[in-house]
């Protein structure tokens, strides 16, 4: 009897104990982890940073990967949907180009970007071919690039499909929610939607809350000229329930299971979501110009998608 009432009253105590344990411990791992967490290079949208290149990867004839190295336990410091300017003196001139990383914005210690290289003399229309990604690609391990940022007026806040966007720079903040992505992309335009992507579809308890569908439609010339392919067949695996894909080439190859041509009202109308009522519904565009202005744009207002729901990069 004295025995279970001594084991009694220690009950008490015992339970006390553990929650000033647990509560410690909670504390400790907190701090640890606040302490761990990885510093951002890109703070000021107007502070140049020399980043030197490390790696340089052929994806194909005329794409190339390009690993930049950052500080020991330092990320880029980019939200999802923002990108970054790229400046280089090239022939005695100042050369200035937007891209967006291809690594995860959680990646520490480097930045991946995947350019296509616009050669000279292949393009009638551009003899000179691409300033800069003419120079990146001839760019040697050890030089630098000069690098800055965080730019663009789209960020992707995670959780319930939540998008901030600016007008402008000078234009108040909106707050959007979608439930369904839609996304439109041509040759290197997929960049900027593989951030989000990756975002969306990561293994992380912080994004797996999120339940937004995402359709995307992809457009290039050639079947060699789709970027990142092995990744988005990867995430249709996947979730085959929340993301689907369409690609749709100028030049397709025999027995070519997609799209063929350029991207048009049916074919968005067949492998879009839909506009709905409740405005749950978003679409993402980044393209050449002519295909925004003259495909896309029209096409989605005369299938009835709010103006205000387009966002073009």
């Amino acid at each position: 009897m004295i025995v279970a009432e001594i084991t009694l009253k220690a009950i008490p105590l015992l339970i006390s104990l553990s929650v000033i344990i647990a509560t410690g411990y909670l504390t400790w791992a907190y701090c640890h982890r606040r302490l761990k967490l990885p510093k951002k290079l890109l703070k000021h949208p107007n502070v140049k940073h020399e980043l030197k290149l490390i790696e340089k990867r052929h994806i194909s004839h005329n794409v190339r990967l390009f690993r930049f190295e950052l500080p020991p336990n330092t990320c880029l410091g980019l939200e999802p949907g923002q990108h970054i300017y790229v400046s280089a003196h090239i022939n005695g001139s100042l050369v200035v180009r937007t891209y967006s990383p291809v690594s995860s914005i959680h990646d520490t210690g480097f930045m991946d970007l995947i350019i296509k290289v616009y050669f000279r003399d292949t393009h009638e229309n551009y003899p000179n071919g691409g300033k800069m990604s003419q120079f990146l690609n001839e760019l040697k391990l050890g030089e630098n690039v000069q690098v800055r940022g965080p730019a663009g007026r789209m960020v992707y806040k995670g959780g319930p499909g939540e998008f901030v966007i600016r007008g402008d720079n000078k234009s108040p903040a909106k707050v959007l929610r979608a439930d369904k992505i839609n996304m439109i992309a041509g040759g290197s335009g997929i960049t900027p939607m593989l951030q989000i992507l990756n975002t969306l579809f990561m293994d992380d308890p912080l994004t797996a809350a999120s339940k937004s569908k995402v359709s995307l439609v992809y457009a290039n010339q050639t079947e060699d000229d789709i970027l990142c392919r092995t990744r988005l067949d990867e995430i249709t695996r996947k979730y085959p329930e929340r993301f689907k894909i369409w690609y749709t080439l100028s030049q397709p190859p025999t027995n070519w299971a997609f799209g063929k041509g350029r991207v048009t009202k049916d074919m968005f109308e067949k492998h879009l979501y839909p506009p709905d009522v409740d405005n749950l519904t978003i679409c993402l565009i980044c393209g050449p110009t002519p295909m925004v202005n003259f495909s896309c744009l029209p096409a989605l207002l005369e299938l009835r998608y709010e103006p205000s729901r387009c966002f073009v990069y």
